[in-house]
């Protein structure tokens, strides 16, 4: 039987496990799977469009591989807009995260059985619908668990974003170790496993999660369902077939999906901001928000980098011996997840003695920005010499990203689960997953500018002035969002939401 919602319109789920709602450890094991497929295929996407066909690739040129990689990523987040309206909208946010993992190992099945561009053109497809009904779900239901104002929130979410990671890291250290040894499809193969692993897993515990999720809302009046699908469906084969244009006729499509999710997102936060459905509260809360979705943005173009330009370097001019073993070039990747979950606990522990002292989502996006900075500088320094680039000095690069996005990331996404406007809660995570949708696919659009060995460090140290730049103008940003949002005057006032209410408290930590 459904426990009642709150004023919120949650469900909390008050029996908990080692402090934290039952209902996490299910969601955390699906996610574990999402992102070991996710990562797995990310890893050796790059690699595997430009080796050679003797090598078990595709043969393309290096540009095209990570623009691929870039723009897969970016569409993925983009696709995020679709998932969190079939959830708001049709089958909400459970049934649509167990669909989405469906969709996914089809995608994943199909890159490992079917040879040669058809394979990689459907796999990706089906995988990134599958992947962005997971991704965008499972972290609107993992919100749902917790009250808005809950301390333990911010410590939920990074329980979860270490089930991110180790997901990634087991998916990209396997992914790598098969990919050498059997070939780029049975490493493929590998994912499609995992998939159904953590489905067989999650399914007999899923009532939790299902009790919390939020319900699909009455389609509004004059906006029929079918009507509304095609036209979804129709915005998809023109997103694709733009993209298969794009390719042909030698553009960037990874910039292609930059400007559509630009496009996309200024139109959801005109959305937001416009509907009579969000309150005054939620509409202070949103333009706090902002420099938040700013700032994420960026990090996500400038981490994407690792699977890119990066994965590249690594694999043409960096020192990959280690004990006597060459390490795969894809393998290196699985240093960021991994550093990441080690760096979880110390992280929390910090997070929790803090209190309400710990630093803000901003806060630590901005510091995370500077240790992105670091990491290029030291990266771009070694570079510049013609030997070999040592080795300890793309793993700490790497790492530093690994720890950065422990940081920062997960205080992102418990931010926007409390920011969401109740009637727009799957579609808020979308937003905010449209940020990474614009930074990861610019991060292909800036290594069309990225020539190995030939102007490996001028690149990485620009990439390292430009983070420090984002993190020099985003407070400024941040007090000028904060002044809009205290301007805003609550004029319509009505029982359930007394002029002293204030819903957005929740997000005074953005200021």
């Amino acid at each position: 039987m459904n426990r009642p919602a709150d004023s919120s319109g949650r469900h909390p789920a008050p029996r908990s496990a080692f402090g934290f709602p039952r209902g996490l450890f299910p969601l955390s094991f699906l996610e574990i799977g999402d992102q070991f497929a996710f990562w797995g295929m990310q890893s050796l996407l790059v690699f595997y469009v430009y080796y050679e066909t003797g090598d078990g690739g595709l043969g393309f040129s290096t540009s095209l591989a990570t623009s691929v990689a870039s723009a897969y990523a970016g569409s993925l987040f983009l696709v995020t807009i679709c998932a969190g309206w079939i959830a708001d909208r049709i089958l909400g946010a459970e049934r649509t995260m167990v669909l989405g993992a469906v969709v996914a190992l089809a995608g994943h099945l199909s890159l490992a059985l079917v040879p040669g561009v058809p394979g990689l053109v459907i796999g990706l497809v089906g995988a990134c619908f599958g992947s962005a009904a997971m991704t965008v779900n499972s972290a609107v239901t993992a919100g749902r668990l917790y009250e808005d104002t809950d301390g333990r929130r911010d410590a939920g979410f990074t329980l979860y974003y270490s089930a991110s990671a180790v997901g990634g890291f087991l998916g990209i250290t396997l992914g790598g170790f098969f990919e050498s040894r059997t070939g780029f499809q049975v490493a493929f193969g590998i994912n499609a496993a995992a998939l159904v692993i953590v489905l067989a897993g999650y399914l007999p515990f899923r009532r939790t999660p299902k009790e919390v999720a939020p319900r699909p809302a009455d389609v509004p009046a004059g906006a029929p369902l079918h009507r509304s699908l095609a036209a979804g469906a129709a915005a998809v084969v023109v997103l694709f077939g733009l993209g298969g244009w794009a390719v042909a006729g030698g553009a960037n499509p990874a910039t292609l999906v930059a400007a559509v999710a630009g496009v996309a997102a200024v139109s959801y936060f005109i959305r937001f901001f416009r509907s009579p459905s969000v309150s005054i509260a939620e509409r202070r809360g949103l333009w706090r928000y902002i420099p938040v979705f700013v700032a994420n943005i960026f990090f996500c173009a400038f981490y994407q980098q690792l699977a890119t330009t990066v994965a590249i370097y690594s694999d043409e001019r960096a020192s990959r011996h280690l004990l006597g073993f060459e390490l795969p070039a894809s393998s290196l990747f699985g240093v960021a997840p991994l550093a990441g979950v080690l760096a979880a606990p110390l992280l929390g522990l910090l997070w929790a003695r803090s209190g309400t002292r710990q630093p803000s989502a901003l806060s630590r996006f901005v510091a995370v920005l500077t240790t992105t900075a670091a990491a290029f500088t030291l990266l771009g320094t070694f570079a510049s010499a013609s030997a070999a680039t040592p080795l300890w000095v793309v793993v700490v690069t790497i790492a530093v990203f690994g720890v950065s996005d422990m940081a920062a990331s997960p205080a992102g996404l418990a931010l926007v689960s409390a920011a969401a406007p109740k009637v727009f809660s799957a579609q808020m995570v979308s937003l905010h997953y449209l940020g990474a949708s614009i930074g990861t696919a610019l991060a292909g659009s800036m290594a069309d500018h990225h020539h190995v060995g030939s102007n490996d460090s001028a690149y990485f140290l620009t990439l390292a002035a430009g983070a420090v730049a984002v993190a020099v103008a985003v407070p400024p940003l941040a007090y000028w969002m904060g002044r809009r949002a205290s301007a805003a005057k609550d004029t319509k006032h009505t029982a359930s939401e007394p002029p002293t209410a204030r819903p957005d408290a929740a997000l005074d930590k953005v200021r």
